[in-house]
């Protein structure tokens, strides 16, 4: 589009951001609105470290075509990647979850998965499945088999740190877990154990 398009389509852009922003600031969710001329990525990996959030939340977005990103955009891929925190990719529409699966395989970053789990889950009463799982993305098959069973509106898997020549921050199962879930996903990497989480309250 042109430049006059592309004020215009910021703008619009900016007014819709602002007023959902002001819709949870009028239902007692704490909020502030911000822009950026940044990369998407950059913007909001900056704001997250800026304001120390507890948690990433962001829509599942449309597919990608290149390679690498078949299911997400690649805005969400790369923030699954590089993000310090736990990370929501939210597929809609999505109740407030009274189900929720946790991917338990013995591992670090497995067991921040739980610990996030377990700390979300007393204060709204929403019911937690531990589903054991093995190491290889085969088993994700079984994590995601799990969920359905359950009916699950959301599944925490742990994400493993950067670790191969890619310099990927997900390990093969988280990733194949977001890219093939039905519901909704949050990943915890495993310097989420560093970060504990106080929330109290429902924030869905």
């Amino acid at each position: 589009m042109g430049p006059e398009e592309y004020v215009v389509a910021r703008k619009a852009h900016e007014m819709e951001a602002s007023t959902y922003a002001g819709r949870l600031r009028d239902a007692g969710v704490p909020c502030v609105f911000e822009t950026s001329n940044d990369d998407l990525r950059v913007a909001m990996l900056d704001a997250a470290r800026e304001h120390d959030a507890r948690l990433i939340v962001v829509g599942a977005g449309s597919t990608s075509a290149g390679p690498g990103f078949l299911h997400l955009g690649s805005t969400t891929e790369h923030l699954a990647h590089h993000t310090d925190r736990p990370f929501a990719v939210i597929r809609s529409p999505i109740p407030f979850p009274e189900q929720l699966a946790v991917a338990v395989d013995g591992s670090e970053h497995g067991l921040a998965a739980v610990r996030w789990a377990a700390s979300h889950a007393r204060p709204a009463d929403v019911a937690v499945t531990p589903v054991t799982i093995g190491r290889g993305v085969r088993s994700t098959k079984e994590l995601i088999a799990a969920a359905t069973d359950i009916d699950a509106h959301l599944i925490v898997v742990g994400a493993s740190p950067v670790g191969d020549v890619l310099k990927r921050r997900v390990g093969g199962v988280a990733l194949k877990v977001l890219h093939d879930a039905g519901c909704s996903v949050v990943l915890v990497p495993e310097t989420a154990l560093d970060r504990p989480d106080h929330t109290t309250r429902r924030t869905w």
